[in-house]
């Protein structure tokens, strides 16, 4: 199962009209490593979120810990316009599976701002 999420477009003419140039853009899978993250339990390491294995329940993260920041800092390979943010998750019901989460984005760790609060 996947969770599919998407930035609303502005209604400002301008955004609007640089939306429409990027539809011509074909989408595709970017790269990125995992960069920080606030703590791991066990075999279940932030890098297992790189692997599409929706049936293994290994093949996830998970925190050592449930009190917050629970949290993954993922670097793109170079600078994007993100239009949608796909979640593999295991393929039952799982109290590891994603529920509520917050995207924030920006060209410095210092410096990201606040996209998406679900």
């Amino acid at each position: 199962k996947f969770i599919k999420i998407a930035k609303t477009a502005e209604s400002s003419a301008k955004m609007a009209t640089a939306l429409d140039k990027l539809e011509a853009i074909s989408l595709k899978k970017l790269e990125y490593s995992v960069y920080k993250y606030s703590s791991f339990s066990s075999t279940y390491v932030p890098t297992n979120i790189q692997e599409n294995k929706i049936a293994d329940q290994s093949s996830r993260w998970s925190s050592e810990t449930n009190n917050p920041p629970q949290y993954l800092i993922l670097k793109l390979s170079k600078p994007a316009i993100v239009k949608s943010i796909t979640f593999g998750k295991y393929e039952k019901t799982h109290v590891c599976n994603l529920k509520k989460f917050k995207v924030f984005g920006g060209l410095e760790e210092e410096n990201m701002v606040e996209l998406l609060d679900t």
